[in-house]
């Protein structure tokens, strides 16, 4: 039976369009800014020599994480991207990946134009127990907006079992982070000779605040873009900075909470200077992917033709983004040397974070650990039985080996560098440093396992999982330190070189209510961290 092409990837699906006979491609390209064409100068911006992919402590950047994502036990998740870029339009890669081991859950195609901010509600589906998203926004996407609102997608994960219900494997769709990733922007003039860009016209708001979203225009996305030369005449040019991403957790259904997430922006830069990256635009469909795979991307399923590859499955965040390097499978110019460098910029020896517990105003504190370079350099086969874990060779640094990683059932652990991790302390200088955790059937020392990893404080040993503030299922554990309040030290030295570590503490309290009603309380501090 022929498969839909909604049957991987969301963004796979425009209605009444044929991709018989299609040439798809994902592509890598450097802007030269070179005379490429007998016509004339067909161009795009020359991608900037030298760049390196930079963490941006501003938060805006050519890539954005969302480091977590909930909608267990009662949470909704908002999210928003902005484009601050107000010349240029952006067109956008979107993917929410699980908590798990970084499956992609759903993904699709985002057209931002100038100044233009996306909106959606992440929310759970009561019939099926799977994440689905919401969004009335008017910015163009790649599938149609009506399309999107749908159901999180479970192709991606292990096959239903007696021991992986089906219950589990929607549970995996409930957490998770997203990537948001500008594949180019589109400017108001072509960059060869000048004239109006056909694409820009159809994704720019109108005066009325709705584009026009022209489908015979946007579903020129959906076939192969070879060159340069082919890019300036789609109306894209090589992309720059301009996009931040902000989300936060409410929950309506149990506790009338609410929770911001910080988000983690990465910039192309040349110095201290935004720079121009490649062109890593994919056509949002589900034919296989062409070319040399294991040449944009380090993800070791796709690469090593572990998992068949499609076009939606790219870019991602090891497709190389920057210089004019020639692409390569191994070494400078490799997906795996982009992935090592990040995780580099993202990697920590400890993780520091207040915590609350205390009974008088029954708050409740959990930690988030993301680790949302993890997959570009260990992931899990499903397809084999029993699952095993498959590694992308490291260019100069390791951070993610057999060494310190294991398989706990479907889930990869990662072991934090040293036995007595975790240190508790409390706000008068005493403290209880030991590695005794409580995860029901999982390891006796704190492990992260899963790509996000929920550590709740003081919880009761007794008390199962989806307990927590976060009411997080997929990788949780539990710590005790003794002390009702104060702050807690986890060491993260990995193979020597640290780990790559995202997230906040998120806590919650009770008070009385007053005149009838709640008095709640939410809050959330970023993590605080050395190198």
């Amino acid at each position: 039976m022929k498969k839909s092409l909604l049957s991987l990837s969301i963004g796979a699906f425009i209605g009444g369009l044929t991709l018989a006979g299609a040439a798809n491609a994902a592509v890598s390209i450097p802007g030269t800014g070179n005379a490429n064409g007998a016509a004339g100068v067909d161009k795009v911006n020359a991608t900037t020599a030298g760049a390196t992919l930079e963490l941006n402590q501003g938060g805006i950047g050519h890539i954005g994480i969302i480091p977590y994502f909930s909608t267990q036990n009662g949470n909704q998740t908002l999210i928003s991207i902005t484009n601050t870029d107000t010349t240029n339009g952006k067109a956008v890669k979107v993917r929410f990946r699980s908590a798990a081991n970084s499956d992609d859950v759903f993904d699709f195609t985002l057209f931002l134009s100038p100044g233009d901010v996306w909106t959606a509600n992440i929310s759970k589906d009561a019939a099926t127990g799977l994440s689905k998203l919401l969004t009335t926004d008017n910015s163009c996407t790649l599938p149609a907006t009506a399309d999107l609102n749908r159901n999180f997608i479970t192709d991606r994960l292990p096959a239903v079992t007696t021991a992986f219900t089906a219950d589990t494997r929607a549970s995996w769709t409930r957490e998770g982070y997203v990537e948001v990733l500008n594949m180019a922007d589109i400017p108001p003039l072509l960059a060869a000779d000048g004239t109006a860009n056909a694409t820009y016209n159809a994704v720019k708001h109108s005066a009325a605040g709705v584009p026009t979203c022209d489908s015979t225009q946007l579903a020129k996305f959906l076939v192969n873009l070879a060159d340069e030369k082919a890019a300036n005449a789609l109306g894209l040019n090589t992309p720059t900075t301009g996009l931040y991403t902000n989300s936060f957790i409410i929950n309506t259904a149990n506790a009338f909470m609410a929770w911001s997430t910080e988000s983690t922006a990465v910039q192309a830069q040349n110095g201290n200077v935004p720079a121009r990256g490649r062109i890593v635009l994919s056509p949002q469909t589900n034919a296989a992917a062409t070319g040399t795979v294991a040449a944009l991307t380090a993800d070791p399923l796709l690469a090593q033709g572990l998992l068949a590859a499609q076009e939606f499955d790219f870019p991602d965040l090891s497709t190389p983004y920057v210089d004019a390097t020639p692409l390569a499978t191994s070494g400078v110019g490799s997906p795996s040397a982009q992935a090592e460098r990040l995780t580099g910029s993202l990697a920590v020896q400890s993780v520091k974070n207040d915590y609350s517990t205390l009974a008088a105003i029954g708050s409740k504190t959990d930690f988030t650990f993301s680790m949302p370079t993890r997959r570009y350099h260990a992931a899990v086969n499903y397809a084999v039985s029993p699952n095993a874990r498959v590694f992308t060779a490291p260019t100069t640094l390791s951070y993610f080996t057999a060494n310190n990683t294991s398989l706990s059932g479907n889930l990869l652990c990662v072991a934090p560098g040293v036995a007595a991790a975790v240190t508790g302390y409390d706000r008068s200088e005493r403290f209880l440093s030991s590695g005794a955790v409580v995860s029901p059937g999982q390891a006796a020392s704190l492990q992260f396992c899963g790509e996000v990893s929920v550590l709740t404080i003081n919880n009761d040993a007794n008390s199962p999982a989806g307990k927590g503030v976060l009411g997080a299922t997929v990788a949780v554990q539990n710590v005790f330190t003794s002390y009702q309040e104060g702050w807690i030290n986890i060491q993260t030295p990995g193979l020597g070189n640290g780990l790559p570590v995202l997230g906040s503490a998120y806590t919650s309290a009770v008070g009385a209510p007053a005149n009838g009603v709640s008095t709640n309380f939410g809050w959330t501090f970023k993590h605080k961290t050395t190198k």
